[in-house]
């Protein structure tokens, strides 16, 4: 506990986005009945049986994976300080693997089908529809299209620094993107507003958006699993499928890398290719345009 205050207090803290600080938090909470641990006890064997016996089994394989994450963060800045000889998780630790997704269990973040986005889009409220379709058409994560502002929005673009790792992006509205905005409530700052016309809180937002998604499963419109998130998957893929390399989806969606290791630049202005696939990509028809 002595150690993860002093590293709370260091500059190692210090520079990490307020996302991340408030996922590191989480987990310092969630491991807090081993606080009165002397550091030099939490060895690998040990966190990997935290992980696979305690973490797992209740918080289930992200969070298992993230706890070993953080606790690599910890025991490095105490290895660095000399509290202990050596980092035990300095070694890579092989994560645990998502179970495979199957009729029953979908995937978490799964990519939308077509037929769903169309559904969607058509059944959603103006407030409800933006954040969907900025999501959508955009490639935005939830936490970016909450707090964006109007003025981010100027000559048929949307030009925001991601909120996670600080990336630049422009990218080019796609037409229902723009319908969209036009259609939704307007806020002197806020792009996206709830129907009372105020900024979305994302417990507000999470309980109407699943709300309204939930009503859709139950019609039988969309199938299990819908998350906003997911929609991230969906443009990705959908780009895929049109031709654009690992670089340009890298440049949408605001990634410094691929889950292939691959380094991509922080300049996110749009080579004119991927430009047109991000105009012309509706992820619910059946073929990517590309529109001049």
């Amino acid at each position: 506990g002595l150690v993860i205050e002093a590293f709370r207090l260091s500059p190692n803290w210090a520079v990490l986005s307020p996302k991340t600080r408030l996922g590191y938090d989480n987990i310092f909470t969630l491991l807090k009945p081993l606080h009165v641990m002397p550091i030099r006890d939490v060895t690998r064997p040990f966190v990997l049986k935290l992980r696979d016996d305690k973490i797992f089994p209740k918080h289930g394989v992200w969070t298992a994976n993230y706890t070993v994450v953080v606790l690599g963060l910890v025991t490095q800045y105490a290895a660095d300080r000399g509290l202990i000889d050596a980092n035990p998780l300095a070694e890579k630790v092989r994560r645990l693997r998502q179970a495979r997704a199957t009729d029953d269990k979908p995937a978490r973040n799964r990519p939308w089908t077509r037929e769903e986005c169309a559904a969607v889009l058509a059944a959603a409220k103006p407030q409800i529809k933006l954040p969907i379709a900025l999501a959508m058409f955009g490639g935005f994560r939830k936490t970016d299209i909450l707090a964006m502002k109007r003025n981010r929005v100027a000559g048929g673009d949307i030009s925001i620094r991601t909120s996670k790792r600080g990336v630049p992006v422009n990218i080019p509205m796609h037409p229902e993107l723009a319908a969209a905005i036009a259609q939704a409530p307007v806020h002197i700052d806020r792009l996206c507003v709830n129907s009372y016309g105020e900024p979305w809180s994302e417990s507000g937002w999470n309980a109407s958006f699943f709300k309204f998604i939930a009503r859709l499963e139950v019609e039988g419109v969309v199938g299990d699993g819908l998350t906003l998130h997911g929609l991230r998957h969906t443009l990705g893929t959908r780009l895929k499928e049109a031709g654009a390399s690992d670089q340009q989806i890298a440049d949408v969606l605001g990634q410094r890398s691929t889950s292939m290791a691959r380094h991509y630049s922080d300049n996110a202005e749009l080579p004119a290719a991927t430009r047109a696939f991000v105009s012309g990509a509706a992820p619910h028809k059946v073929r990517l345009k590309v529109v001049s």
